[in-house]
């Protein structure tokens, strides 16, 4: 275990590893979907745990993590990028069956954690520690989205895309609060990630940080476009 932390193989967006993330991400997900369709109840609740545990352990474990590697920080390792927060909205919507906490899980998994699924922020390949858990908490976070809504069946109600895009606002205040007393990057709100991503393209520090307000809004009405005629009825 001790190489694991020393050895720092390089990854790369799009490399082998992280083609099988993906494709691990995909099965899981149309598992536990068809799963909870064909009413598996009881395998689909111990799935529900088993996702919400990995979910709740990504931070300590990436806690543990830091403070093995000698990174640990107020300005790296506190719980405040929106995948954290995600992660235990997750964590309560797969426990508790929450209408609003599936609503919330729903665009913030698939607008924003999705994102760092397909363009990770990540430096260290398979099978580094932090590879496993960066994945375990972007790809779970993703997989819980999808599970709820187009398993469960718990569809976002009228009036949640604006909901969620206030829930976006706040976390982005809280972000901005972290960033300036901790120093660090939450939120990239102090600048771009090193990797490729989708703030490449959307201008600038700090007119980015508008930008991808718009687009998330942008993204949560096409998110919730699916459900509009199923509420009319």
């Amino acid at each position: 275990m001790s190489n694991l932390f020393t050895v720092t193989p390089l990854f790369q967006a799009g490399s082998t590893s992280h083609g099988v993330v993906l494709a691990l991400t995909v099965v899981l997900t149309v598992t536990m979907i068809g799963l909870a369709r064909y009413q598996c109840h009881r395998s689909v609740r111990l799935g529900e745990w088993i996702l919400a545990i990995i979910l709740l352990l990504q931070f300590p474990v990436n806690v543990l993590i830091a403070w093995k590697m000698g990174t640990l920080t107020a300005a790296t390792n506190l719980p405040c990028h929106l995948c954290d927060l995600a992660s235990f909205i997750g964590a309560y919507a797969l426990i508790k069956r929450d209408q609003l906490a599936c609503e919330l899980l729903y665009f913030l998994g698939i607008a924003g954690t999705l994102q760092g699924l397909l363009t990770p922020a990540l430096t260290l390949d398979w099978p580094h520690p932090r590879f496993i858990v960066f994945f375990a908490l972007h790809g779970g976070v993703v997989l819980a989205a999808l599970y709820v809504v187009f398993g469960r069946l718990q569809i976002p109600r009228r009036g949640a895309v604006m909901t969620a895009f206030k829930l976006l606002l706040v976390y982005a205040m809280f972000a901005g609060l972290a960033d300036y007393f901790s120093g660090g990057n939450y939120g990239f709100l102090r600048s771009k990630p090193s990797t490729a991503s989708i703030l490449d393209h959307l201008g600038p520090w700090p007119w980015y940080i508008g930008s991808l307000l718009i687009v998330s809004l942008a993204i949560f009405t096409l998110l919730d476009l699916p459900f509009w005629r199923h509420r009319k009825r």
